[in-house]
């Protein structure tokens, strides 16, 4: 399953139940999730920071977010970090 920005327009309150749902596919389903909004993917197994079309950090959402210094943004897409 791909989500595209599947939480994009959606207040905090609907992206928490989209994530519950996600969530509860672990391990059934494989998913790629595209994100801006860093609270959408902290439940992923496996994390990509993608800058200019490369990737420039993967791992745990740990080592993506935190090591990279990005929890301070977590309400705010990474374009705007």
């Amino acid at each position: 399953m791909v989500l595209d920005e599947a939480t994009a327009a959606l207040d905090n309150e609907i992206e928490n139940l989209v994530s519950d749902a996600v969530k509860a596919l672990g391990g059934e389903k494989t998913l790629i999730i595209i994100a801006h909004r860093l609270t959408t993917i902290k439940h992923c197994d496996r994390g990509y920071q993608i800058d200019s079309g490369k990737i420039i950090s993967t791992g745990t959402y740990d080592s993506v977010v935190i090591g990279q210094g990005l929890a301070s943004n977590l309400d705010k897409p990474l374009s705007e970090s």
